[in-house]
């Protein structure tokens, strides 16, 4: 992941978190700080774009809802188009 900019976090671990973080970090071949900023990458920041793009699907859904036809209009309509769609297929 290239960074163009950075900004610098001090995060506080317990003594027994620290070990573990450095130990994993030395088995996968990476620094603690690659660990530690590929795991919010990968949890935390997923997340929270999960979490914002459910709001705002829920503002979608719940805002006023699009003009639309009666049903069996629109279905009359969608079956025209289909079926001219498919004219050109031989």
């Amino acid at each position: 992941m290239a960074l163009t900019t950075s900004k610098r976090v001090q995060a506080l671990f317990t003594t027994e978190e620290y070990a573990l973080l450095e130990e994993y970090a030395r088995e996968t071949g990476r620094s603690l700080s690659a660990v530690v900023r590929e795991s919010v990458a990968e949890h935390l920041l997923v997340d929270l774009v999960k979490a914002r793009k459910r709001k705002a699907l829920e503002r979608i859904l719940s805002g006023p809802g699009a003009p639309v036809k009666d049903w069996p209009e629109m279905e009359k309509e969608l079956e025209a188009t289909r079926y001219a769609c498919n004219d050109d297929v031989p």
